[in-house]
């Protein structure tokens, strides 16, 4: 895969990610797809979507947030859906998601350490399942909103949340004629 071809791929996973997070009144501070390096010049992320925290981190750990998790979920399926590979495994993105689970564990890494059922009850597991299609439903029904999107960000490759929300906004006035 190219570096530009990588690039689009990328621009999806983001808008992905910023389209769900503005539905669910999220607040961006910034969307990218200017890869992060190492001091070796490797790429260490592809593109990252920041966001303002308005929430209490002690209190998502203990009530797992279904919008959060859609919210990070919304990248990978995105990509997926842009791709068009369903076999690709969901959870190998960098993602932080240490609310997952009840663990306190501030760095656990939901890419490495992810099981298909994290709950040997099996609850998390379809709470996980309908999070998913719910957020692969937001994201088919978008679908022209998150092309907008992917459009600017080929062309600026950063912007502020300010100008994404506006585009977002101006997709979603679009969508709804």
């Amino acid at each position: 895969m190219t570096e530009e071809e990588k690039k689009k791929e990328t621009a999806y996973h983001e808008s992905g990610h910023a389209v769900v997070g503005h539905l669910q009144s999220f607040h961006m501070k910034f969307i990218t797809i200017i890869p992060e390096r190492d001091n070796k010049g490797n790429v260490r992320r592809w593109g990252h979507t920041d966001w303002v925290e308005k929430h209490d981190p002690d209190e998502i750990r203990c009530s797992i947030s279904e919008k959060i998790i859609s919210k990070f979920y919304a990248g990978p399926i995105a990509e997926q859906l842009f791709t068009r590979d369903t076999t690709k495994q969901l959870f190998l993105d960098d993602h932080r998601i240490d609310f997952i689970t009840e663990r306190n564990d501030k760095d656990y890494d939901m890419a490495s350490n992810y099981h298909p059922c994290p709950d040997p009850s099996g609850r998390l597991c379809e709470s996980y399942f309908r999070i998913y299609t719910q957020t692969k439903i937001i994201l088919q029904n978008h679908w022209r909103v998150i092309k907008a999107l992917v459009s600017e960000l080929l062309q600026q490759e950063s912007m502020f949340g300010e100008e994404a929300n506006l585009i977002i906004k101006n997709a979603l006035n679009e969508y709804k004629k």
